[in-house]
């Protein structure tokens, strides 16, 4: 089984690190993790990286959706896990 993790961000470098830490300890960890970006200001992209993590550029500042939905695009189809911004609950979604 393949397993992507999708995150819409914003702003959200005081969470990212944690929750990046979080996803490596797990027992089976991501194949990918692919942070869908809504042009954050504060390193949220740069933290991402170094943890090794792709970055998709969405346009739009704060559309959690459109972030989804851009980022379902490139994803892995095989399995896909969805994540919602580090500080809300997570929704898991297998195809």
């Amino acid at each position: 089984m393949f397993v992507s993790v999708v995150v819409p961000t914003l702003n959200e470098s005081s969470h990212i690190g944690e929750f990046l830490a979080m996803l490596a300890r797990q027992t089976r960890p991501p194949d990918e993790v692919i942070f869908a970006d809504s042009m954050s200001t504060d390193g949220t992209r740069e933290i991402a990286l170094s943890y090794g993590a792709s970055i998709l550029d969405v346009p739009v500042r704060g559309n959690i959706g459109l972030a989804r939905h851009r980022a379902m695009q490139v994803v892995n189809p095989r399995a896909t896990a969805i994540q919602t911004p580090p500080t809300s609950n997570t929704s898991i979604t297998r195809r």
